[in-house]
């Protein structure tokens, strides 16, 4: 990869992770649900928390305009006897993603996909459930 498509990808990365935090931030009901809604590290974050984690991109485009494939997580963590509280918000959080700006910094979105989720138990009453999105965007 040239050093001007790494500078690029990055600022797609970027551009991505900044237009989903002001989604999940605004949107009713993920935040009066978590505490906190944010990316970085999930250490000793209050609960219930939603996060988003890592985001990988590859080369996509089409014939004459360049692009990225994003495929992203948000992470979903709370204390209880059952799984009910992270599905409520993952459902916020799916409607989250299709209301996403269509313009980012110089990027035009396609849709985002959920392409899979995942509900685990963990120890002392957690549960955490991981939602794996792809979003392809074209450079402007």
């Amino acid at each position: 990869m040239a050093h001007g498509a790494a500078v690029t990808a990055a600022t797609c990365e970027a551009q991505l992770r900044s237009a989903m935090l002001a989604a999940l931030q605004q949107i009713d009901g993920v935040a009066a649900l978590a505490q906190r809604v944010g990316d970085g590290p999930p250490h000793r974050l209050p609960m219930p928390h939603v996060r988003i984690g890592d985001i990988t991109s590859v080369d996509w485009g089409t014939k004459d305009a360049p692009g990225r494939e994003l495929r992203w997580t948000v992470e979903i963590v709370d204390r209880g006897d059952d799984d009910d509280a992270v599905h409520a918000i993952a459902a916020r959080v799916e409607t989250a993603t299709q209301n996403l700006s269509r313009d980012g910094g110089g990027w035009s979105w396609g849709a985002t996909v959920l392409i899979r989720s995942e509900a685990q138990r963990l120890k002392d009453r957690r549960w955490r459930l991981t939602m794996q999105f792809r979003t392809r965007a074209l450079l402007l």
